[in-house]
């Protein structure tokens, strides 16, 4: 019991009580939480934006056919659209 009084009264002579140490040590801690805040938001923007382009990816159209067409694809289309009308009326 005496030599954790003897502890706790050296230690309160070691405290460190200036008011322009405080204030800077206030200060660091400040800016890393500040930093450590910006760190999680970015990380939660970041998740949310591969979120987004994730859906948006898998909402695309996927298209069959290529954007131009031939007269000759074309005419093929409808020769085989003939085809099924007259194969489904017989």
């Amino acid at each position: 019991a005496e030599a954790r009084r003897q502890q706790e009264l050296e230690d309160e002579l070691w405290k460190d009580e200036d008011k322009h140490v405080l204030r800077k040590e206030q200060r660091k801690e400040e800016r890393e939480k500040r930093r450590l805040e910006q760190l999680e938001r970015r990380k939660e923007l970041q998740r949310l934006l591969e979120e987004e382009d994730s859906k948006l990816k898998g909402k695309t159209p996927k298209q069959g056919n290529p954007g131009k067409i031939t007269r000759a694809q074309i005419e093929e289309n409808v020769r085989k659209e003939q085809q099924q009308k007259e194969s489904t009326d017989a």
